[in-house]
């Protein structure tokens, strides 16, 4: 799963500088000559950064160029999510208990013993017959119209109270089998006084319900008794059986039709680590042009959906969020189950979440809560509405958040570099007469880079000492492009910036023996900040650069 990236211009520079890779830097690597005394002139590096080839690199996808226009995008795939068994909980039935009985003797006098006794063609006996409803428990004014069951079961408990000998024929004809055929089945051989359990499979059977009196959904049931005669002539109106009926498992379903109620579900995820390892470290202004979020949601369950949502953003240490309320939402649904997939987007904007901005505010959260409210069938009369679902239905809400790469902002970055483990060598000495970097550019993007290298020994905790990255009466390492009034770079303005940054040779006499890290302190500032309202970068963006290095000195190894 993506990391929820909160859209910050500054992913363009750290963009810029992830695509070179950068490897520990080792200062060991050198001869064994006893004195080795150069000076040393040569070129180091020589290349280009453009959108085109950050596109080729970007393997989280999240440079997107529309026309002319460069947009950051980055998106979290699974923020809310609702399986059909999750959002519609049909319960497994509770049992019910049932009784054959009758108010007068019944006469059995001619007929021997043995003799199976039917109600059909015994006077009296039809009075024993049971044809009844079974209605289901379902709550928030679920209607159930016909289920297509993958498995289901209806579980059955019989003490007979006659004394006869007991068979019962059990039908249903809100029940049919693969082949449209309605249920019977029979438990035989029940004795006088003998409890029975036992359980019937409905595996792959269609339940098309019926409507009770309270207009709640049910399924047909008929219990018929079959008696053999015994010693006795007569079925005394005290007899009778006593039946506990029920049925489970209808939740696993291949399909369901009906009205799914006024639901209510609480949805509640959280994010961490959402801030990318590129965004890590920037503080300062920002301001975007017009940034965006969306929803893209899939709907499967045929239902409409209603959700009220909002992004909760924790900073560490602070406890208490900033609250990004996204209101309420509509997810509309397919009217054909058999293309069940709806696909669509939710966009905002500041017009309709007027604190948007905080999802790209500096420092960037280190948690974010999404809680959601999801109500269903709001506002919609459950007599004239079919809601369906398939065993596959789900709703799942992805957030993803776009930039436009037009913006203001001055920010600051900090990053550490670690150099290479050393050996410690005693006898070591280094002579550094001089060390200059040298550098080219030609930057056609609209924003400035300065800042500072610190050499840092970790191990006894002290500075020691500070490279001055901003070149000697120059303000920047890398001058910002010209724009014009609309924040587009002029192209025809871009000059070459040439010039050298000088090393202390104690430093980097320092920095070869003793330092353990080198941390890197920057600045970003647009072009024209404060007085240009905001700059954009375009799809014809790039860097061209050239470095070279300039030195002098001795090394004497250990001998």
């Amino acid at each position: 799963m993506k990391k929820l990236g909160i859209l910050t211009l500054l992913s363009i520079c750290i963009l810029l500088l992830s695509n070179c890779k950068r490897n520990e830097l080792d200062f060991n690597k050198l001869s064994d000559w006893t004195v080795l005394e150069r000076e040393l002139a040569a070129p180091l590096i020589k290349g280009e950064i453009s959108i085109e080839k950050l596109l080729e690199n970007d393997e989280d996808s999240i440079i997107v160029v529309d026309g002319d226009t460069v947009k950051l995008i980055f998106s979290e795939d699974s923020v809310l999510y609702k399986s059909v068994n999750e959002f519609l909980d049909i319960p497994d039935q509770t049992s019910l208990d049932y009784q054959l009985t009758h108010e007068s003797d019944i006469l059995l006098t001619g007929i021997p013993a043995g003799t199976r006794i039917d109600p059909s063609v015994v006077p009296g006996m039809e009075d024993l017959v049971n044809d009844t409803i079974f209605p289901f428990n379902l709550p928030n004014s679920i209607r159930l119209d016909s289920i297509f069951l993958n498995e289901g079961n209806m579980v059955l408990d019989i003490t007979n109270h006659f004394n006869h000998e007991l068979t019962l024929i059990i039908t249903s004809v809100s029940l049919f089998d693969f082949a449209d055929n309605f249920f019977v089945d029979s438990v035989t051989n029940i004795m006088p006084g003998q409890t029975i359990s036992t359980s019937f499979n409905i595996d792959n059977y269609t339940v098309r319900t019926v409507l009770d009196t309270n207009n709640n959904s049910a399924i047909s049931i008929k219990f018929t008794p079959v008696l053999i005669k015994g010693a006795s002539d007569v079925i005394s109106s005290t007899e009778s059986a006593d039946l506990t009926f029920g049925i489970d498992q209808i939740d696993d379903f291949n399909s369901v039709f009906g009205f799914f109620g006024y639901q209510t579900e609480s949805i509640d995820t959280i994010l961490e680590d959402v801030v990318p390892d590129e965004l890590e470290g920037f503080e300062g202004n920002l301001n975007v042009t017009n940034p965006k979020l969306r929803l893209h949601y899939k709907n499967s369950i045929g239902v409409a959906i209603a959700l009220d949502m909002n992004l909760d953003l924790y900073q560490n240490p602070d406890p208490i969020p900033t609250t990004v309320d996204l209101g309420r939402s509509e997810l509309n649904y397919s009217s054909d189950y058999l293309m069940p997939e709806y696909l669509d987007n939710i966009t905002f904007d500041r017009t309709t979440v007027p604190n948007i901005d905080e999802l790209i505010a500096l420092p960037m959260p280190d948690i974010i809560n999404a809680q959601a409210q999801a109500y269903s069938n709001i506002g919609v009369d459950s007599a004239s509405t079919l809601n369906w679902a398939l065993e596959t239905s789900e709703i799942l809400v992805a957030v993803e958040v776009e930039v436009p790469l037009e913006f203001r902002a001055d920010l600051t970055y900090a990053d550490t570099i670690k150099l290479s483990d050393r050996e410690e060598e005693e006898n070591e000495t280094y002579e550094i007469e001089f060390a200059n970097l040298h550098y080219k550019f030609q930057n056609y993007f609209p924003f400035g880079i300065g800042g500072e290298l610190v050499a840092y020994d970790s191990i006894n905790d002290i500075n020691l000492g500070i490279i001055d990255l901003n070149p000697t009466g120059g303000e920047w390492f890398l001058e910002p492009a010209p724009v014009d009034a609309n924040g587009n770079v002029i192209r025809s303005q871009v000059q070459e910036n040439a010039n050298q940054i000088p090393v202390d040779p104690d430093l980097a006499e320092d920095i070869i023996t003793t330092a353990t890290h080198l941390i890197f302190n920057a600045e970003f500032q647009t072009t024209g900040y404060g007085s240009v309202s905001s700059v954009r970068v375009s799809a014809d963006s790039d860097l061209l650069f050239q470095f070279g290095i300039e030195a002098k000195g001795k090394y004497y190894p250990e001998q």
